[in-house]
């Protein structure tokens, strides 16, 4: 059945292989589809090549973890004049502040939805044993859900990516003598975004999205989405009250290094998610569903 154009498509989902108790959602890049970047990071290579289990998949290495990887829709591209998949419109990533009009609607729908997939995820599993993420584009929507959010997150993985709207954030975060305001951030994003004020109850129920631990990785010589950009949003992270940990690599490619980022990808999940790992086994076997969250 063909997807109406105004509908996001169902998410790639692969499922728990033991008893369900974490989650990880990961978002794909401009042009892509959960499912493709499923299969991409499913290559990835856990491990010394000298070691007889290194080719464990990320589902057989952490087991009771259900991932998610949602999908966006095809919407207009500024760039390449045509209906294109990605989650807003982005006419520069060399200077991604340029036409910031046209990123609000995409942004804001593609916030709205993801949101909307964590609260169900949420009534499954604790929001302590939910991992957010992305890459490129995937990242850079997927930190605004985060900033948006009323409740703190396992963990939040960002690859390859950059902050929309940095400079405005920064500017938020203080009032005008200088003071930083706590909430300066959510209240920006969520205003931006047309999300409302996060109630008084909510934050102090669920606390504060700058609690969620926070793992950035990015390639120093990444050609497609700069690192100073990746850099950038480490900062303006920082300035708003989290605390990320910034990784760098010595690599070209607008991907993970393998294997030294994909290690220091388990070793996060590891810390934020201990209960749904464990050593890989010597066959991996894993189930896989499109939808059916």
């Amino acid at each position: 059945m063909s997807q109406s154009p105004q509908i996001f498509p169902e998410p790639f989902v692969i499922h728990p292989r033991a008893a369900h108790i974490s989650t990880v959602i990961l978002l794909h890049g401009r042009g892509s589809s959960g499912n493709e970047f499923a299969d991409d990071l499913f290559e990835c290579q856990i491990g010394s090549p000298s070691d007889p289990l290194a080719k464990a998949l990320l589902p057989d290495r952490f087991p009771n973890c259900k991932w998610i990887f949602p999908s966006t829709k095809k919407r207009y591209s500024t760039t390449f004049q045509e209906e294109w998949p990605e989650w807003f419109d982005t006419v520069s990533l060399t200077d991604p502040s340029q036409r910031e009009d046209l990123q609000m609607e995409g942004l804001s729908e593609s916030v709205l939805t993801l949101k909307a997939l964590i609260d169900r995820e949420a009534t499954q599993v604790k929001p302590s044993n939910i991992i957010l993420g992305g890459i490129s584009q995937g990242y850079a929507t997927a930190i605004h859900v985060l900033m948006a959010l009323d409740m703190q997150l396992a963990g939040f993985v960002g690859l390859s990516g950059w902050m929309p709207f940095a400079k405005q954030i920064k500017e938020a975060v203080f009032d005008k003598t200088g003071n930083q305001r706590a909430s300066g951030a959510t209240d920006f994003v969520r205003s931006k975004l047309g999300l409302g004020d996060v109630s008084m109850v909510a934050r102090a129920s669920q606390g504060s999205w700058k609690g969620t631990p926070i793992f950035l990785g990015h390639e120093l010589h990444d050609e497609v989405v700069s690192c100073d950009l990746g850099k950038e949003a480490a900062v303006t992270l920082a300035a708003a009250g989290a605390n990320p940990v910034w990784h760098t690599y010595d690599s070209g490619e607008h991907w993970l290094k393998e294997p030294e980022e994909v290690e220091d990808l388990v070793e996060f999940i590891d810390q934020c998610l201990p209960q749904a790992s464990q050593e890989p086994l010597e066959c991996p076997t894993h189930m896989k569903e499109e939808g059916k969250v």
